[in-house]
């Protein structure tokens, strides 16, 4: 569906900032990073203030288990491109990148 798509994984923030540095500086940046908002050592959160003050163009989209509902006007200001609740289920958390690709593509 996508070509040239490469997925990178890890549950560790300080695991998942060395990857993107280091796409970075090999000319293959990272697009998008979705990130629990729990994880051990740096959370989400913190990841993705780190990301948006080092990566601002890296699109981030945070994962919970928790609602957010009323801070996600400010998570968008902040720079988070979409909160997406566990709840919704795999298929739709699928969607909802797939979405986001779509808007990057077109």
């Amino acid at each position: 569906m996508y070509p040239n798509i490469e997925v990178l994984t890890t549950d560790r923030g300080k695991e998942a900032l060395q990857i993107i540095e280091k796409k970075s500086k090999n000319l293959n940046p990272i697009n998008l990073v979705v990130s629990d908002i729990k994880m051990p050592g740096i959370s989400g959160i913190d990841l993705a203030r780190k990301l948006i003050a080092e990566y601002p163009q890296i699109s981030i989209m945070l994962m919970t288990a928790y609602d957010l509902s009323g801070i996600e006007e400010e998570a968008k200001h902040f720079g988070i491109s979409k909160i997406i609740y566990k709840s919704i289920g795999f298929k739709k958390v699928v969607k909802e990148i797939h979405e986001w690709a779509q808007t990057k593509i077109n």
